[in-house]
């Protein structure tokens, strides 16, 4: 199976009734490529639903929460330097426009982290460890792992505010 493509899973046409992702756009060469590949699949006015993550209102709290704002900043390098689009969720409706689709919805909501939510901040960076190490967005000292996780906890019970993690984008189309 290609990288942008699903024509390696041996499905037959119009099997969906809807089509989520196999392949998240966001780390996808060509999106525009990896959705059409889906479509023949699709069944006729079956939907295309994909939800995304998007850094558009990330990088904001760097007074109140610089740990935080640190922390995501590591996360978005990473996948950006991966060569994924850090704005693929702003960038869903065009995508999808070229695929030829017709939307039916967008939304978008903030992924907000507070003292009660909790944060999976210091999860995502463990997670992600040895592609951040590896393509050199920060080194293994600097981030102290094993106490990332209370000095963010530490932080947000200080900072007594929100916390905008990111930007979920979700798009419903159908085919013309």
């Amino acid at each position: 199976m290609g990288k942008s493509d699903c024509k390696g899973l041996h499905l037959e046409p119009s099997f969906f009734n809807r089509s989520s992702s196999i392949a998240k756009p966001l780390i996808q060469p060509n999106a525009v490529i990896s959705i059409k590949s889906l479509l023949p699949y699709l069944k006729n006015k079956g939907l295309v639903v994909f939800q995304e993550s998007d850094s558009v209102g990330s990088f904001q709290d760097v007074d109140l929460m610089p740990l935080h704002t640190q922390v995501q900043t590591w996360i978005w390098n990473t996948v950006a330097k991966e060569g994924g689009n850090i704005h693929m969720g702003m960038n869903l409706y065009s995508v999808f426009k070229q695929a030829g689709l017709s939307i039916t919805q967008i939304r978008a909501e903030a992924v907000l982290q507070t003292l009660e939510t909790g944060s999976d901040l210091a999860w995502v960076v463990q997670m992600m460890l040895p592609r951040i190490i590896k393509l050199g967005v920060v080194n293994q000292k600097e981030i102290e792992i094993d106490t990332l996780e209370e000095r963010l906890n530490s932080e947000r019970q200080n900072a007594n505010t929100v916390f905008v993690r990111d930007m979920a984008f979700g798009i419903w189309a159908t085919m013309h």
